[in-house]
């Protein structure tokens, strides 16, 4: 979807390019030093437009690089009823019929302007969806089919009785979070970690429903990276903005009421260490024995090819793969090597 296309369809028509980036700018403030304000932004269409512009556009594209972490496709699901849940001007809505126009799509957001705008942005765009609004749990009928529910960037401000009781209402089949890579919301994730998963398994990141390795470290966190590659003209705007939205992280977790396939014997990289001239090194978590545990991992550049050494040097935070041990070093570290890439 281009610029231009959310350009066109905003409730509230900027006078100029400054205007537009002074107004991003102010969100972007209230969202990371002025939090007293940050609901003002909903109640006027001149931030409401500017918030979708830069988190829409920029945003778009997350949820196709979501869907490839964690290594699911969308065509799976096809014949559920997806939920943008705290949607805001429809982005993850948008996404999802930007993959397929066919999709169900039902959006839960109590912000009146957010669903004015939302609702501007399917029409111009996708008139023919299968798309519906509301602004209450109550008003959403009986479910009809298997449901799939997207919390973006939402369930952050919500309180966990809030977002369990959005997923018990909704009787959700599917719990995808897309939330800030932040401690704060690692923290809050635990305790619906330990909750959620009386009904569901966990598809990501966690590799079995053992206790989390870091739960008992509060000064620790658990996040994930994408790298999105922006078009031109968003990007040109992330630079006016002086924000950086192609290395982005979050906090990404997958539930799931279907049987999920064991991952016991992969290794998830929790951090990317400095690489060196002769190694990458990572932190990553495992499964033995039952257990969650952290593990420091070097493996030595010189075994793989050109090809292979790049993947590693794309890998981020949130990514796996198995190896086998070669070594035991000093300080807990283990020497290993990739079985395989993919």
């Amino acid at each position: 979807m281009k610029l231009e296309t959310i350009s066109k369809n905003l409730l509230y028509s900027f006078n100029s390019e400054a205007e537009l980036i002074k107004a991003i700018i102010q969100i972007s403030e209230n969202f990371t030093t002025n939090r007293a304000k940050l609901e003002t932004y909903l109640k006027e269409e001149k931030f409401v437009s500017a918030y979708s512009v830069f988190y829409l556009s920029t945003n778009l594209k997350k949820l196709t690089a979501c869907m490839d972490k964690i290594k699911l496709s969308l065509d799976l699901f096809s014949d559920y009823e997806f939920f943008d849940i705290g949607a805001g001007p429809g982005t993850f809505s948008l996404a999802l019929l930007a993959e397929n126009s066919d999709l169900k799509i039902s959006s839960f957001e109590t912000a009146d302007l957010m669903n004015t705008q939302a609702l501007k942005f399917v029409r111009a765009i996708y008139p023919n969806a299968n798309y519906t609004q509301y602004d209450r749990l109550n008003n959403v009928p009986s479910k009809e089919a298997k449901r799939f529910g997207i919390f973006g960037h939402s369930a952050n401000e919500m309180s966990e009785d809030t977002i369990l009781n959005i997923i018990t209402k909704l009787d959700l089949d599917e719990v995808l979070f897309i939330e800030p890579g932040t401690k704060e919301f690692f923290r809050k994730s635990l305790c619906l970690r330990d909750k959620l998963l009386k009904k569901f398994n966990m598809n990501y990141p966690c590799l079995s429903a053992n206790s989390c390795a870091m739960s008992d470290d509060p000064t620790n966190w658990c996040h994930q990276y994408l790298s999105i590659k922006q078009d031109h003209d968003v990007e040109r705007l992330t630079q006016l903005a002086r924000k950086d939205r192609r290395s982005l992280p979050i906090t990404l977790h997958h539930y799931s009421k279907n049987e999920i396939k064991s991952k016991s014997e992969e290794s998830r990289i929790v951090r990317k260490y400095s690489e060196t001239k002769f190694s990458f090194e990572y932190q990553v978590c495992q499964t033995h024995d039952d257990e969650n545990k952290l593990n420091d991992l070097q493996l030595l550049k010189r075994p793989y090819s050109k090809k292979e050494l790049k993947v590693l040097q794309l890998m981020l935070s949130g990514d796996s793969f198995e190896y086998n041990l070669e070594k035991s070093l000093e300080n807990g570290k283990e020497r290993g090597k990739i079985i395989g890439f993919s």
